[in-house]
This record gives C-alpha cells, structure tokens and sequence, in this order.
C-alpha cells in the first residue's frame, strides 16, 4: 500500500493565492459585478430642471420619494436632492395617522 504525500498542502489547487495581493487565476475569467446599477448624475442646466421639475410634480399629486427613486432608477437621496433644488414642500414622515377604535 504506497501512500500519496504531497509536497505542501497547496500543491495542486491552483485557486490558492500564491500572494495575499494577488486574485485567483479564475478571477480574470470571471470579473467582479457591482451589484448597483451605474450613476446617473445630471450636471447643472435645463435637463437637471426639467427632471427636477417632473419629479416635483409626481410628489405634489402624491407619489412617494422611495416610488419616484424606484421608477427613476435613482437613490433615495438622489430624489430628495432633486426635490428639494426644485422647491418641493415636503410632507411629514410616516403613513396615515391612526385613529383608535372606538
């Protein structure tokens, strides 16, 4: 019965990184995904208004800030910045007040 011994306990497993900087071999084949979508900055102008102004319209008839972010492809913040450039009067936080039962 011979018994397999190898030279050292990474030999042969080529996904071991040979320096702690360096990435796998498998890393160039399969490159890192960010998972956020990329930004879209608006640069100062007509075009940044006129979203500005569109969103604003949305949020007076009702919209909330996270269904405007969602629909735009936008953060949070994002819409909020737009919002308030565009002068929006913003509401108070939370849903409906609640009413105890009577």
């Amino acid at each position: 019965m011979s018994v397999l011994v190898r030279a050292s306990p990474t030999a042969g497993h080529r996904h071991h990184l040979a320096r702690s900087w360096q990435r796998p071999s498998h890393a160039r084949r399969y490159p890192l995904m960010p998972n956020k979508t990329p930004a879209r900055r608006l640069t100062p102008g007509p075009n940044r208004d006129k979203v500005a102004q569109n969103l604003k319209k949305k949020y007076d008839s009702g919209a909330s800030i996270r269904a405007l972010a969602q629909e735009t492809g936008r953060s949070y913040g994002g819409v909020h910045r737009l919002l308030e450039d565009a002068g929006a009067t913003f509401r108070s936080r939370g849903g409906a007040s609640r009413r105890t039962p009577s």
